[in-house]
């Protein structure tokens, strides 16, 4: 009689404990994701902003989990803007990444650290294809011929925006581009990789002729 009381009595101690271990382990995921941005964070609180974006860049390609990596992806920013604004050398060329699911363009510095961040939007599958392009012809104001048919700058028909990004593929012949935004027209809904025309033009700056474009 005793021994059944010791039993019954352990049974919700035992169940409570249990409860516990569960919840414990739960949190412990929870932090685990967290604490991942903390090389990252550390880096940015000792002004090593190069070490942060390094960090916050690698956890943001490498992370499943949504939340941790726009916070990294922010962290990177931040750390590169803050480079910038110590007076240092950002890098010394740049590329990009461009997630057409995502329909996100980052700009990478030299060591693939994540410098900026837009939104884009993409056209027909076989006007923006998927794989690694170099940077052809740059235009500032360009004009656009489709079809025979030539649209100057800022004109009704041209949906190019305010500049213009040539992508070549692996045997140099251009198979798509980078534009801004203007009026909009039927063919502008189908055609490219289109942006802001402030992105753009930041971009521009930043890109060289013969940099890599890498598309996913």
């Amino acid at each position: 009689s005793c021994h059944r009381m010791k039993i019954c009595f352990h049974v919700p101690h035992f169940l409570f404990a249990a409860f516990l271990l569960i919840s414990a382990f739960a949190l412990s995921a929870q932090n685990g994701s967290a604490s991942a941005l903390e090389p990252a964070r550390i880096a940015m609180l000792q002004e090593d902003y190069r070490t942060a974006a390094k960090e916050a860049s690698k956890l943001y390609f490498l992370s499943s989990d949504s939340a941790v990596a726009e916070e990294a992806l922010k962290l990177s920013i931040s750390a590169n803007l803050a480079i910038r604004n110590a007076g240092g050398k950002v890098s010394d060329s740049f590329s990009l990444r461009i997630n057409k699911a995502a329909k996100r363009l980052l700009v990478l510095t030299a060591e693939e650290t994540i410098y900026r961040s837009f939104e884009l939007e993409c056209g027909a599958d076989f006007s923006v294809p998927s794989g690694t392009f170099t940077v052809g012809t740059k235009l500032a104001y360009p004009n656009y011929e489709l079809n025979g048919q030539f649209y100057k700058f800022n004109r009704p028909g041209n949906t190019l925006g305010s500049r213009w990004l040539e992508l070549r593929n692996a045997e140099g012949t251009p198979v798509s581009g980078i534009h801004g935004e203007a009026p909009q027209t039927a063919e502008s809904e189908h055609l490219f990789f289109r942006l802001k025309n402030s992105d753009i033009n930041e971009i521009f700056v930043l890109l060289s002729e013969g940099g890599t474009v890498l598309v996913m």
